[in-house]
């Protein structure tokens, strides 16, 4: 369980370290998606690792809900060095590409890739799930 205490709107780091705001849940189409599909223990522990503090007042949790990419900077693209026989490319310099990690709960391991499409959705192949 995290142990945050942030207020409405503050920044803050989902339980894989990216960005995100402290918001309520139904505020948090990704979250609250999560919680409705909790089946175990460690499910419900994943969701409450988003908890980032609580609403003043009314004592309702926070979550950390992550930050979409920004739909403006999709399909930017800065001319340096890129990937041509193996070479690394910079951090953001193919904002559009998604890398995705799968978890067993004590670590994480990127196998397959995507594409953004929009502010919310990354298109990727079907053997990655």
């Amino acid at each position: 369980v995290s142990t945050q205490n942030l207020a409405a709107g503050a920044s803050c780091r989902t339980p894989g370290g990216n960005p995100g705001r402290c918001k309520l849940v139904l505020q948090c189409p990704f979250v609250h998606q999560l919680l409705k599909d909790v089946k175990t223990g460690r499910d419900n522990q994943y969701v409450m690792s988003f908890k980032c503090g609580a609403e003043s007042g009314t004592k309702k949790p926070l979550v950390c809900c992550p930050e979409l990419a920004s739909s403006q900077q999709c399909g930017s693209l800065t001319m340096s060095d890129n990937i041509v026989g193996g070479e690394e490319t910079e951090l953001d310099e193919y904002p559009w590409v998604a890398a995705l990690a799968y978890s067993n709960g004590r670590d994480s391991k990127f196998q397959c890739g995507g594409s953004l499409i929009s502010d919310r959705y990354v298109v990727t192949a079907a053997h990655c799930f």
